[in-house]
């Protein structure tokens, strides 16, 4: 621009000054001093005309060459013009605006974070499509789910299902869409629920999955758990009001056939109690309010105590209980209680199981952290397809057995949830033909030794 502009300006002054020359010229009839002198003028005007353009067009070629970089997206360039004319006017606007642009895309780009890190924290998954169908956002939980990468695919591709496809076409009509659908995973199958809405603008929709695998799970184990209770209750109730009915019929006359229903009652009720005592445990143990106080206990000691008080039932059966451990490495973190039902419900169980002549032994052995209590029996063992729901509610291997011994179904149940309000886990490692061994882990105290007294602190490990 600058050069146009000062050979515009010369052009202008040269047929001034010319024009000017060519009239003394022919005035005075001097032609070479006016030739020399309009040289040069011609030369001084020529650099005054170039130095004058430079200083019109220097602003003009910086607002020029701002703007060109603001618009290739650098908006750190600025004018910085110190003049007070309408072309340093400009320029202050022209960095006003970049200012303005800058705070506006910052804003955009923390809005647009925080959206992203708040879709992300959800536990539902998300996704947005285009008109087409074709996933352009997602969230970690919809790549949990897919399993891999989606945004670029299709719906139909992403997850596969029927009623989500036909639920996408009923939302990309605009229409507002609820389904529910199941999906294979890589891990298993999932339930899942959608809502897709559309989008108002590009014509696309978002559609947000929740995943009710675990509602599913839970409702079904409430269902299995009311009906399995109330047969449970159900046996030795018909079986009271039976007898009842029979001795209020005239039975009652015959001394012998009054002493064995009466008896029969008798025993229904104890397991008609024992069942309603289970139950009343288990809801304690599930609980989420109730709190176990965990303290050092002596594990060696807990099970002596459990086994001296088991003895009579053992010798009965001729069964022998052995205990073995180390006093001092004994101490694990529990709550004396619910130690001791832990205990009382396996040994007791391996008395029932193990049949006459049988040995039961109880390994303590303690490791760095924590601490494993044994229980192994000589039992008929456990096949290997029962062991993994030995610890649902109500699971019997052997029904018929199992209710013969008194059993209620709910003792190993409420062991893993004591266990695990502990900190602990449990285990079942059982062959046919040799016996079953429940392996209890619990943490050790900080303090290793036995000999407490004011050492106690509160329990970083718990």
């Amino acid at each position: 621009m600058a050069p146009r502009l000062a050979w515009l300006l010369f052009l202008v002054m040269a047929s001034v000054l010319g024009f000017t020359l060519f009239v003394v010229c022919w005035l005075l009839g001097n032609l070479p001093t006016l030739a020399f002198a309009g040289a040069l003028g011609l030369t001084l005007a020529g650099f005054a005309c170039v130095s004058l353009a430079g200083y019109i067009t220097a602003p003009l070629d910086d607002l020029r060459r701002v703007a060109i970089v603001l618009s290739g997206g650098d908006l750190r360039v600025r004018v910085n013009s110190g003049t007070q004319d309408v072309i340093g006017d400009l320029g202050r606007a022209l960095d006003r605006m970049a200012e303005q642009l800058t705070e506006r895309i910052a804003r955009m780009r923390a809005e647009e974070a925080r959206l992203a890190t708040i879709i992300d924290a959800m536990v539902e998954g998300v996704l947005v499509t285009d008109s087409k169908g074709t996933i352009q956002l997602t969230n970690k939980a919809l790549l949990a789910l897919a399993g891999r990468e989606v945004r670029g695919f299709p719906v139909r591709d992403a997850i596969r299902s029927i009623e989500l496809r036909e639920a996408l076409t009923t939302a990309l009509g605009g229409v507002f869409a609820t389904v529910s659908f199941d999906v294979q995973t890589n891990l298993e199958k999932r339930r899942l629920t959608a809502q897709l809405v559309p989008l108002r603008e590009g014509g696309g929709v978002i559609a947000v999955l929740h995943d009710v695998t675990e509602l599913h799970r839970v409702d079904a184990v409430r269902r299995d758990f009311v009906a399995n209770a109330s047969h449970e209750l159900r046996t030795p109730l018909t079986t009271i009001r039976g007898f009842a009915e029979t001795l209020l019929d005239g039975a009652i006359e015959d001394p012998v056939l009054a002493r064995r229903f009466v008896q029969t009652i008798n025993d229904n009720s104890v397991r008609l109690q024992s069942l309603v005592d289970d139950l009343l445990e288990l809801s304690r143990a599930e609980s989420p309010d109730a709190q176990l106080e965990l303290e050092p206990v002596s594990s060696l000691e807990t099970a002596e105590r459990v086994a001296a008080s088991l003895l009579p039932r053992a010798e009965g059966r001729k069964t022998a209980i052995t205990v073995a451990g180390d006093a001092d490495s004994s101490w694990c973190v529990a709550e004396p209680r619910a130690l001791e039902h832990v205990l009382t419900n396996l040994i007791e169980n391996a008395i029932k199981y193990s049949g006459e002549n049988g040995r039961i032994h109880v390994g303590i052995e303690a490791m760095e952290t924590k601490l494993t209590i044994c229980v192994r029996d000589n039992g008929p063992g456990i096949s290997r397809e029962h062991l993994p729901r030995l610890f649902e509610r109500f699971y019997r291997v052997d029904e018929g057995r199992a209710r013969a011994q008194g059993g209620t179904g709910l003792g190993l149940s409420i062991v893993k949830h004591l266990v695990t309000r502990m900190g602990g886990a449990v285990e079942v490692d059982s062959v046919v033909g040799e016996g079953t061994t429940f392996t209890v882990t619990l943490l050790r105290p900080r303090v290793s030794d036995a000999s407490w007294n004011d050492q106690l602190d509160p329990l970083e490990d718990v």
